[in-house]
This record gives structure tokens, C-alpha cells and sequence, in this order.
């Protein structure tokens, strides 16, 4: 994008969000008649002035986009970019710890919480003679790690916002 549509694009953001406050001021005018707060004339006075408002600010909007057949994107925020391989060293050392470093800290403490109570349930159920729990712990840590890494890999992408 060249310097000046990076202002024509700034300009639109301001131009949509001055249209969108006119509207706000335009929809609230339906209850400010019903409550009696102002007239019928006061009502269509404000109503035709906003519309008209609306209506040139749509304009300038539509003009602006329309410069060079440009479409104007939205400001992109930015994104820190989370590296997928420390996601999943952190996770292979401490169930949870990549799902924390990936930002999602409900997730991190529900999957530290849920590998507690597994590690004990595999060590309680290996115990009793089954060696079936044997695979239970080290099943939930490899779907962690993989959790970890794929997550990462969207937060990359865009797929997911943190």
C-alpha cells in the first residue's frame, strides 16, 4: 500500500465510525418521540438532517474506496508470533506449560489440572494390576504437545486471536 492510501484508509475509519454514530443518534430518535422528549416536527427535522448526514458521509466512504479501484482493507492489528517449536518444548516438559506461552490460560490450567488427575489415576490404575493405565498419562501428554504446536501454528496464521 502506498503512503497515501494508508491515509485514505484512515480517513474512511473515520469517516465509517462519524456514519455510525449518526446512525446511533438517528435510531435513538424513535424513542425519544414515543417518550414525548421532543415533537413530531423536532422528530422529522432530525430525522431528514441525520439521513442526509448519513447519506454524504456514505459518499465521501464510497469515493474514497473507490480511488484507483483500490479496496481499502481495515487496519490490521498485530499479532506476536508465537513460535511452535517452543510451544511444544514448554508442553513436552509441563502438561499446560505451551497452552500458557500460547496465551490461552484457562486452557493451560485445565490441561495442568486435568494431567495432575490423570498421572494419578494411570499410577492408581497400573497399581491395581492393569496395564492399561500405563497408556493413559502418556496419551493426554502427546495430545498436549500436538495441542500446543497446532495452536501456535493457527495463532500464526490468523485462524485464532488471543
Amino acid at each position: 500500500m502506498t503512503e497515501s492510501s494508508v491515509d485514505r484508509g484512515r480517513r474512511v475509519a473515520e469517516l465509517v465510525n462519524k456514519r455510525n454514530e449518526v446512525k446511533k443518534k438517528l435510531d435513538a430518535l424513535t424513542s425519544l418521540l414515543e417518550t414525548q422528549k421532543i415533537t413530531v416536527e423536532e422528530y422529522r427535522t432530525l430525522k431528514q438532517d441525520y439521513t442526509e448526514r448519513i447519506d454524504k458521509l456514505q459518499e465521501e466512504i464510497n469515493i474514497l474506496c473507490s480511488i484507483k479501484n483500490e479496496t481499502i482493507k481495515p487496519q490490521q492489528t498485530y499479532v506476536e508470533k508465537k513460535s511452535s517449536g517452543i510451544a511444544a518444548v514448554l508442553s513436552f516438559f509441563l502438561v499446560g506449560l505451551g497452552q500458557l506461552y500460547n496465551g490461552q490460560i484457562g486452557k493451560g490450567i485445565i490441561f495442568m489440572i486435568a494431567g495432575f488427575i490423570l498421572g494419578i489415576i494411570s499410577i492408581m490404575v497400573v497399581f491395581s494390576g492393569n496395564m492399561f493405565g500405563f497408556l493413559i498419562y502418556p496419551a493426554f501428554w502427546l495430545i498436549n504437545i500436538h495441542d500446543a504446536y497446532e495452536t501456535a501454528q493457527k495463532i500464526n496464521r490468523g485462524e485464532i486471536k488471543i
